[in-house]
């Protein structure tokens, strides 16, 4: 979709405000020197606090998880009460969710199937500071 919209970006502007951000695609193709992000997605913006304030504690608790089917449902089953631990289970869930889906049901328990990502890595660490540097 950003080849879409790329081209109906002003190309100057004062402050960038994203209301639904989820995935946040446009803002880190923009990297905005000034923006506001929202979403009602808590969990989310929860994680983008966390990255942008601490990405190392982040990739340490990353660091602790593997990609397994197992693992997955062990960890979304999960329902911790830390700041760190809640961004590093919703990045991890997110990553390895069925097509990268983020569903919740009537109770707000993540309820997306796991989705076999062969050999994929938890994370890259190049990645979450470059998210770091544009949040």
């Amino acid at each position: 979709m950003l080849r879409h919209i790329l081209p109906l970006v002003p190309d100057s502007f004062r402050h960038y405000f994203e209301p639904f951000a989820g995935g946040a695609a446009l803002f880190f193709r923009l990297s905005p020197p000034s923006a506001t992000l929202n979403d009602t997605n808590e969990e989310l913006i929860n994680l983008y606090k966390q990255i942008c304030d601490d990405p190392l504690s982040v990739m340490e608790y990353l660091s602790g998880m593997r990609n397994s089917k197992d693992d997955y449902y062990r960890i979304r089953s999960t329902r911790p009460t830390d700041p760190m631990q809640r961004a590093a289970r919703i990045f991890y869930l997110s990553r390895f969710s069925f097509n990268g889906m983020h569903r919740v049901n009537l109770r707000g328990e993540f309820n997306v199937p796991y989705g076999y990502k062969h050999e994929m890595r938890v994370f890259n660490p190049e990645e979450i500071l470059q998210a770091q540097r544009a949040l």
